[in-house]
């Protein structure tokens, strides 16, 4: 049905030796006998936790926990090198402080100066 100027379908040397190699099935045999047998039953059949068992893998952080000692860490440290100075000291008690502490300590200053400063009449 194709044209009669239409060329014939040639079979190129590389087509045919890709089919000309057998291809290799991989059986049930063949699979990987280290994850089957992986590690102890921790759970019975009907789901509970086996009594005596113990968790190999309960040492073991999570990505989530890892994450979080990271982060823990890298606050320690930067508290650390912010706190070595003298202005550094002093910022670190004024974070410290809470609003309350540090209204009271306004109000305190607001009345001393109120104190000292007297009534002047002209």
């Amino acid at each position: 049905m194709g044209l009669c100027a239409s060329k014939s379908d040639q079979v190129r040397d590389s087509d045919a030796s890709k089919r000309a190699k057998p291809q290799i099935r991989k059986t049930h045999d063949s699979r990987n006998k280290s994850n089957q047998a992986k590690g102890t039953q921790l759970r019975n059949g009907t789901g509970h936790r086996v009594h005596g068992e113990v968790d190999e893998n309960k040492d073991i952080l999570s990505a989530q926990e890892a994450a979080r000692l990271a982060a823990e860490k890298r606050l320690q440290e930067s508290n650390s090198k912010a706190t070595q100075g003298a202005l550094g000291k002093r910022l670190a008690e004024e974070r410290s402080k809470s609003y309350k502490t540090q209204m009271m300590k306004e109000a305190e200053r607001r009345q001393l100066e109120k104190a000292t400063k007297g009534i002047v009449y002209d």
